[in-house]
This record gives C-alpha cells, structure tokens and sequence, in this order.
C-alpha cells in the first residue's frame, strides 16, 4: 500500500524512511466543468513520470461534488477515484484538494455552487476577472458577502461542505497511495478579519478541527492538511490550535510582488525566503509535516526560470516537499494565468526545467541536507542512516536531462547501485556509518 504517515516534521513510509514528495498539481481544468483535468490515459501521465514526480495534488470542486443542495455527485466522484487509482500505480501519491477562489465560478474563481451564493447577491465587475481575480476578494463586494457567510456559517453552509469531505473522504478510503487531504484551498476572509488576527485564530482554526473530524468520519487513516490565510504566510501565521491528529501543514509560496509587477526581482527582495523561515519554525513547533501545496509562475512573469530555480533551492534547504502549479495539456486556461508547465499539446515551458532535479525521494535515516547547483549539474545529499540493511535509500537522478554524456558517484559511508531504468539511485549505509555523504557530478 506503501502507506505515509507523520513523525515530527517528517513523513514516513512503512518501512520507516523519510519520504520527500515532489510534484504538481493537476488543476487548472480542474475549475471548471467536468472539474477534473484529464482521463486517466497514458498520453497525460506518462509526462509527469518521466520528470520523476512523485506526487499529484488533485483539485476537486465543492460544485462538482454538490452540483444541487443536498445531492452528491457519486459518478465525479468515481472518476476522481479512477484517476487518483492510475496515478497511484504509477508511483505517485496523491493529496486530494478541495479547491476554491474567491469563493466561486459565479465571481470569476471556483468552489462553490451557485445555489451556495448569497441571495442578493451582486455579480463581480467584469475589471476584476481574468489575471487580476486575486484582487476581488478586496474589491468585490460580492464576495467579501460570501466569504463573510460562509466563515460564519450562515445557511449552513460549513455543514454542507463538511458533509461533502466526509464523502470525498469515503470514496477515497482504501485507494493506495492517497497522501491525505488538503481541506480547503487558500483560505480568505473579508480585509479587516485578516488584517485583526480572528479569521486564522479563531474562525478557520474551528472549521479546520470541524473538518479533520468530517474527515476522519470518511477515511480514519489519512493524514489532513491545513493551510494558512496565502497573503499572511509571508508577515507572520497565526493559525490557531487544529483539533486531532496525523496533521499535515500545505501552505502556499508565491512571490506576490514578482508577480504582481510582472518580473522576478531576484531573491534579495522576494518574500519567499522570510516566508519558508515561518513555514519550518511552525512546522517544528507543531510537528506537521509540510507539502507546498502551490507555487509557480503566474500571469507571463520575466524571470520566471530564475524564480523557480531559487525557490525550488529554498525547499531543498528545507527539506520540504512540494506541488508546483500547475500542469494542464488540455486547456483551457484557467484566467488566464499562462501557469501550466506545458503547452496544451503537452510541449515543456521554459519554467518546467528548474523542477526536474535530483532529490531524495526515501531516505533510510534522517537527511541533513540536498543541494543542486543546476549551473554545475552537481547535487549532494547527506544524511544520517538508522537501521543498516532495510530498505535502501532512494535518490531520483534525471540523468537524460542532468547528464546526458554520463556522471560520476562519489560516496562515503556506504555502497550504491544505480537503476538506469527507472533512474533511481539505491543507497545501503555500511555498517558503523554515521554519515553518508553522495555527491554527483558530470
């Protein structure tokens, strides 16, 4: 079943390696109807396996599932089953998304259904769609109404939705691979609650405990993750206490400012650095492990390969797992964002390539550190082994894109043995070993 669960800030599997998760998320599409990105067809996954991903977020919309009030969607629901089960025997994990924007499809985003909104509801200004859909959660008086609503659960509607991830939940029980659970895409609330500290303190800390207990009501095994108010990881995160237990942390990293000016400004005033600091302290303090749940390129940003290229260095001096945004070889595009990884067709963007590096996918012992200089195509892995003659330790080398005319291994502390076929380096720590140290060069 190759089962993950948490210790402290890591995830382990059932042979008690560390697991680190690389990935993307399979969206986009996913916002609207059908709402889910693509068929479970060889065409769209072999792709994502080829770049040595281990990981897919799979976004699911509260309207797909609840499409009427009080009337659950088995066969979305099915489909969603049948792709998450694909993926799964390709080797990858799957963390199921309910995703959300500003609220709903009827304000421009995703999420909720129309028969969710509010009943004098006023429609979006047609200024505040497309690449500036961020800004209607300030702007649009529409949707601060609905956030206001839901967040205080007017109608009901924090019970229907509950409802609807006890059921997602209960379909994906069982199904191998499932990670966990991402209980609610980027959590927003009207200005001033963000702003005094209630939303994440009090307001979404109770939804989230309501929620993980929805959850486990489905599917009593799987790890949940919560996420934080997107605009605040930044500044400070003030998430209250999250009832229960095999939690998971699933924050968002974008660099609003590159964005939002359409060029990266490189890392001395990017707010990523400071960001991923706050992300480390919370998950040590409160051993969650921690999957970026979404960072990328957005809106046409200069530099955008550069970008990566830092922040994915951060999450490896971290030692974070992580899901860019996105990858969509169907269209449309979603606000037009231009985000995915590759065209429709499926041809690579320029950003793809920083995401395709070597990293350790199990490690048996606890890892210190995992670099890659991608100018050099030079990585280095350290760690300290435990139990000297279980199951190996994994490393993922691209080495058709890294090192087309070969590489060489250096390793101190034990012996290796590379697989060409799948391209995973095993790893075994002689015995006595207190550090394993693997370099990889041209």
């Amino acid at each position: 079943m190759d089962e993950i669960r948490p210790d402290g800030r890591w995830f382990r599997d059932d042979l008690g390696r560390v697991r680190l998760f690389r990935g993307l998320n399979l969206s986009g599409r996913s916002k609207l109807p059908p709402f889910l990105p693509f068929e479970p067809e060889p065409r769209y996954l072999d792709p994502l396996s080829s770049w040595g991903f281990n990981l897919a977020r799979l976004v699911l919309t509260w309207e797909g599932v609840e499409p009427a009030r009080g009337r659950i969607d088995e066969s979305y629901l099915m489909r969603a089953v049948a792709l998450a089960r694909a993926l799964g025997e390709r080797g990858f994990h799957v963390l199921v998304d309910l995703h959300q924007d500003i609220f709903s499809r009827a304000y421009g985003g995703s999420g909720a259904p129309a028969w969710a909104l509010p009943p004098d509801d006023r429609a979006t200004p047609g200024w505040l769609t497309g690449k500036r859909w961020f800004l209607a959660y300030f702007l649009a008086p529409g949707v601060i109404r609905a956030e206001r609503d839901f967040w205080t659960n007017q109608r009901g509607l924090q019970d229907h939705v509950l409802t609807v991830l006890e059921r997602v939940a209960r379909r994906f029980r069982g199904v191998p691979r499932v990670l966990g659970y991402d209980l609610w895409n980027e959590p927003m609330a009207p200005p001033s609650w963000l702003v005094s500290g209630r939303f994440e303190g009090d307001l979404l800390a109770r939804f989230a405990s309501r929620a993980v207990e929805a959850l486990r009501a489905g599917d009593p095994d799987r790890m949940v993750f919560t996420e934080p108010a997107p605009l605040l990881v930044g500044q400070r995160i003030r998430l209250g206490e999250v009832a229960g237990e095999r939690l998971g942390f699933a924050p968002h990293l974008y660099d609003f400012a590159s964005i939002g000016l359409g060029r990266y400004l490189g890392r001395r005033f990017s707010s990523v650095g400071r960001a991923a600091r706050r992300i480390a302290e919370l998950s040590e303090r409160r051993g969650w492990p921690v999957v970026i749940g979404e960072f990328g390129a957005l809106n046409g940003v200069r530099g955008a390969v550069d970008m990566l290229e830092d922040q994915c260095q951060l999450f490896d001096r971290h030692l974070f797992s992580w899901a860019a945004w996105m990858y969509d070889p169907l269209g449309p595009d979603w606000n037009d964002e231009g985000a995915s990884v590759v065209e429709v067709g499926g041809a690579e963007r320029p950003w793809l390539d920083p995401l395709v590096r070597p990293y350790p996918r199990a490690v048996a012992g606890v890892p210190l550190t995992s670099r890659f200089d991608r100018a050099a195509a030079r990585y280095e892995l350290t760690f300290t082994p435990t139990r000297p003659g279980d199951a190996p330790t994994e490393v993922w080398l691209p080495s058709a894109r890294r090192w087309p005319n070969g590489f060489q291994v250096r390793l101190e502390g034990g012996e290796h043995r590379f697989d060409e076929t799948t391209s995973v380096l095993e790893i075994r720590a002689a015995p006595g070993a207190s550090e394993v140290k693997l370099t990889v060069t041209p």
